[in-house]
This record gives C-alpha cells, structure tokens and sequence, in this order.
C-alpha cells in the first residue's frame, strides 16, 4: 500500500497463519523507510497470537494483550495487559450481549464509562465515572454535550464512517476530522472538543486495544481482522470467518456481522428497475452484488421487485398463478435470502405489466449466469413453480433457521418490523 503521491510503501504485509486454519499467527511487514511507520507496526514475531478452544482471540503481544477472557457467548469480559504499571480492561453486558460498562484501571485508577440504550437498542446516552447524569446523549445525527448544551452533529461517507463533526457552539465550528485506511485505522485525523470515539462505521474506536466495536465482535482496524469468528460463518464457508466486509471494505461495510442490511440501487447502466432499496441477509451482499452485475454484463434489463419480507409481509403475501403462498417461516424470503424480479424485453411494459416473463427459461442468459452463480431459480421448482424467483441453493435448514429466529425476536422487540436488525445502508453503484 502506498501514500498518494508517495513512491514509498506504507505496508507490504504477508499474513502467517496456522496450519490448516484461518487464524493468524503473526504479520511480517516488508516495507521500509518513513512511509512504513503509517500503516501497520512492524516487529511482530511468531506465535504473536493465540485463541482459544472456540476460536476466539487471547493473545496479541504487538498489543500487550497478554490474557483476553471471554463468558459464555464468547463476548469479552477481562483484557490483561503485560505494561508497567499493570493495567486491565473490563467489559459487562445486558441480556441481548450490548456493551454496558467498559472500566480501564491503570496503576489502580479506573476510567469507567456506562451506556444507556432506548427501546430499539439504539445508544442514547453515556454516563462517565459514576456519574448520576448523562455525559452525552445520541441520536442518529450526532449528540448533546450535557455540560453546556452544545450540540454536535456528523458528517458521515457512504460506508457510515464519521469523516467530521460540527458543533452549533459560537456558530458552526468544526471539531473534529477522519481519514481512514481501507480497514478504518486512522490515517490524518485531528480532534478539539466533543466526544471523539466514534470513528469507523460511526462505532467506538476502543484505544486501550486499537480496535472498533461492532456490537458482536472487535475488528482490529490495522489488520483488518475480528477477534473472534462470525457466528454466521456456516452460511458462507468460502471465507474466512474472520475477514471484515467479505475482504472488500471499499464496496462492503459490517457494523455487527450478524445484520441485515439496506442495499440503496443506485443504477447508472439502465438494466435495473423497480424498487430502489431492497434489505438482504448480510451473508449474501456479496452474491446479490454479483447479480446485479450479472443483469449489466448481459445487458439484460431486470425489475427488483421484493426481497426480505417481515413476518405481517409475508402473512399478507397473495397467491398469483401456479405459485403458492409459503407460510411464515418457512419462505426464504422470511430469511432474506430470496430475490424476486421481473424481466423486461426491450424495456417494454404494456397494460401495466412488464413484458418478458412468459415463456422464460433457463436458457436465458439472465437465469443461466445466475445458476452458474450458485443462485437456484424458482423455474425449477416442481411443487412451486416461479420463474421470476431466485435464492440461495446452499443455505442449511439451520442456517434458515438461526436466522429466522433472529428476525423473528427483533419483531418482537419493534413491532414495526425489521428496522432493528438494519444496521447498515450502502450506496451501490453499478456501472454498464
């Protein structure tokens, strides 16, 4: 990796892992000069890490992470430093496994900061050290600083990170800046005043250990790995349970590796239409990307036109022609891994219908690459025929399952649906 105009590296990296797994053992960096001391730190020696039985991270000596603890859901509960003086990091969380108290003590003294989540679990205040009051409150657009009132708002990218932030205090004033690597280490930042830990993704960059907290796992942003395996990982087993963003932070964000995420289509190839956001499984980004494209590279013009379903969609779901109704829980729509679309011949719609679905088979380009693509096209179901249907052939009764269950405990928690599980919103622009 390089520095703008800069000829010299910042990383060079080679990855060493164990045999036969996916976790790393230790990172080697080849490049040299001023540039190298950007990106990340060089020095690492065999055996930097290690994991325990389940695949979670206890050691990382580049960091002084001597001892990392975890309970029964695998969240990390105790972090042990090897510095002088001694030094521990402490975490604790409410039933649904959100952060609650983290406490850093150092030489016997002990930062302590406490949440506060609303109905939705959304983050809407902070309490530091005991306090009785809030020290922040938070909404989606910034927060309040207690003391004086003064609010503070985000200026986020695409991905959601917070690149800056202005205050209303003596007017507008700018109090904060961020750049970032591909993986959301910092790379030109400055900060003045307001709460500045909330950087990558808009999550809390943690310092004492130099990684974000999403919600379900730590992403150490230098490396570009978790600490601990997605526990999702069966449904895609051509990658690294640990990887972020499908290894592709520039197209893909991952708040928590166990969302559902709102896709925004913002097409400039003129093949696809219809609906302009659809939510998906996080697990099949990747695939629904790669359909899209598909649509583009045969120059084949599609209609988007339903993806996941809540449970009262699908309860209101009307049977049309050959196909029937699946029942809650058991349509992969409830599971969002389900596209239905329509397809248009020469972008043709007549008495309100898109033209192009009858007579579709599986010699067409569209539903072809989709197959090769791993896609399972609904023209061949026997007993539910839907030419105009395509999911995920290699998804586990389980692994419908886990996440139906998931969905179906968020409804429970906000009965308007699904807007708990999104976490995420990504500009896709695909380009003919």
């Amino acid at each position: 990796m390089r520095s703008g105009n800069h000829t010299a590296l910042i990383d060079n990296l080679t990855y060493n892992y164990v045999n036969g797994r996916n976790q790393l053992t230790h990172i080697t960096d080849a490049a040299t000069g001023s540039n190298s001391n950007e990106g990340v730190r060089t020095g690492q020696l065999s055996n930097n890490y290690a994991y325990d039985g389940n695949g979670n991270l206890i050691r990382d000596n580049s960091k002084n992470i001597s001892n990392i603890e975890y309970d029964w859901r695998n969240l990390p509960t105790t972090i042990t430093f090897s510095t002088t003086p001694a030094s521990q990091l402490t975490y604790r969380y409410n039933a649904d496994g959100a952060r609650i108290e983290k406490a850093f003590t150092v030489g016997g003294n002990t930062t302590r900061t406490e949440y506060e989540y609303g109905a939705g679990g959304n983050l809407i205040a902070v309490y530091e050290n005991l306090a009785t009051s809030p020290t922040f409150y938070y909404n989606e657009v910034g927060y309040l600083r207690r003391s004086d009132n003064v609010r503070f708002y985000y200026l986020k990218d695409q991905l959601g990170n917070n690149r800056a932030t202005f205050s209303d205090s003596a007017g507008i004033t700018f109090t904060e800046f961020n750049d970032f690597f591909a993986y959301g280490a910092p790379r030109q930042s400055w900060f003045r005043s307001g709460d500045g830990r909330w950087k990558f993704l808009g999550l809390e960059l943690d310092n004492e250990t130099g990684s974000t907290h999403t919600n379900a796992r730590e992403l150490f942003n230098f490396e570009g790995v978790f600490n601990r395996p997605d526990r999702f990982d069966y449904k895609y087993p051509h990658l690294s349970p640990y990887i972020y963003g499908a290894q592709n932070p520039f197209k893909f964000s991952d708040t928590s590796g166990d969302s559902l995420i709102k896709v925004l289509i913002d097409d400039k190839s003129g093949f696809i239409h219809g609906k302009t956001e659809v939510v998906i499984d996080h697990t099949i980004l990747e695939d629904f990307t790669n359909l899209l494209n598909l649509a583009v590279q045969t120059e084949t013009h599609i209609h988007i036109n339903d993806s996941f379903r809540s449970n009262e969609d699908q309860e209101n779901v009307k049977p049309t022609g050959k196909v029937k109704k699946a029942v809650v829980g058991n349509s992969t729509h409830n599971a969002g891994i389900a596209i239905d679309f329509n397809v248009y011949i020469d972008n043709k719609v007549e008495n309100g219908k898109l033209q192009g679905n009858d007579g579709l088979t599986d010699d067409n380009k569209f539903i072809k690459g989709a197959k090769e693509q791993g896609w399972r096209w609904g023209g061949d179901f026997k007993d539910n025929y839907d030419p105009v249907h395509v999911d995920k052939k290699d998804v586990s009764t389980e692994g419908l399952k886990a996440f139906k269950d998931m969905v179906t405990q968020n409804q429970k928690q906000n009965k308007v649906g699904i807007s708990t599980t999104i976490k995420k919103e990504i500009n896709k622009k695909e380009k003919k």
